[in-house]
């Protein structure tokens, strides 16, 4: 039985708004709920973040938003 690992552009709606997830190539089950069990407090506290790094166990890191011009 081989799960279907999340990829790039994989759509997961759990937290009402779009958000990327940098998740690494392991532990990516347990990345995504700790991060969704600390959504709450990340939103209250960074409303406007919507890049987050989980590669680090235990660790999110939110990402400066790249602001593009046109």
């Amino acid at each position: 039985d081989r799960r279907q690992r999340p990829g790039p552009g994989r759509v997961q709606p759990a937290v009402g708004r779009v958000v990327m997830l940098m998740i690494g190539d392991r532990n990516y089950s347990a990345r995504v709920r700790n991060f969704l069990r600390h959504y709450p407090e990340i939103l209250k506290r960074l409303p406007g973040a919507t890049s987050f790094d989980l590669r680090l166990d235990n660790r999110i890191t939110a990402l400066a938003e790249e602001r593009r011009g046109g």
